[in-house]
């Protein structure tokens, strides 16, 4: 997942996920752990190859 902005990427299908603590430009292998009320929220699970 690229992440776009400060805690918020967006998955294949341009899906909006919230990754706390994750930086823009990152490009991150995520886990969605939680639904929040403005979306999905996800957890790092490593940098991507």
């Amino acid at each position: 997942m690229l992440i776009e902005r400060d805690g918020l990427g967006r998955t294949e299908q341009f899906v909006p996920v919230a990754v706390p603590g994750s930086q823009p430009g990152e490009l991150l292998a995520v886990r969605i752990t939680a639904t929040a009320a403005d979306g999905p929220v996800g957890e790092a699970l490593r940098e991507a190859a």
